[in-house]
């Protein structure tokens, strides 16, 4: 089995549904929502696992200035999860010498993944997976402000914008304060 196939099989699951595909990735667009969902090969190259996430183009234009162009990736969603995540909270990857791994990887798109981005698309749904993250990572506290000022909750998103801008450092800390500029908060 080869990656090609794992790919051919996985657009059979995702292009009925609406999904596009661009190599391993794959998007598709409901309103202002993109989901995201890509495979990704092991450095060793002989097992792949699935990245899933959902964007919110409102939140990513707040956060970056710009509205996403082309295909989204992965690593740009304000919701996103490995699939051994989603699944039962354990990495997983699928062997790509085994002739199963394309049974197996659509079956579970359809059991897990498909349904994880159809819980994760609206806001208060992003808000809480947001909250939920732990780490030091800036970027998902500053998607948390810009979806606590959309829903009208400004202060909250002010105090969220002013903690990254006081524990950042370099482009995080610069990043903060244009947010902060772009939803009206003055945060330093």
């Amino acid at each position: 089995m080869t990656i090609k196939k794992l790919i051919a099989r996985t657009d059979e699951v995702l292009a009925p549904l609406g999904f596009n595909r661009k190599g391993a990735l794959w998007n598709r667009t409901i309103d202002s929502i993109v989901e995201v969902i890509d495979i990704q090969v092991g450095k060793s190259g002989d097992t792949a696992t699935i990245n899933a996430g959902v964007l919110q183009v409102d939140a990513f234009e707040k956060a970056w200035g710009y509205k996403p162009q082309g295909f989204v990736e992965e690593p740009f969603c304000i919701v996103r999860a490995r699939v051994g995540e989603i699944v039962n909270n354990h990495d997983l990857w699928w062997p790509l010498n085994d002739d199963q791994t394309p049974k197996n990887v659509a079956m579970t798109l359809g059991t897990h993944v498909l349904p994880f981005l159809e819980r994760s698309r609206t806001q208060e749904a992003m808000e809480a997976f947001l909250e939920a993250v732990h780490g030091n990572y800036p970027l998902p506290k500053i998607y948390l402000a810009i979806l606590k000022c959309q829903g009208g909750d400004i202060q909250s998103a002010c105090a969220i914008l002013r903690k990254v801008h006081e524990k950042a450092r370099g482009d995080w800390s610069d990043r903060s304060m244009e947010v902060a500029r772009r939803i009206g908060c003055d945060i330093g």
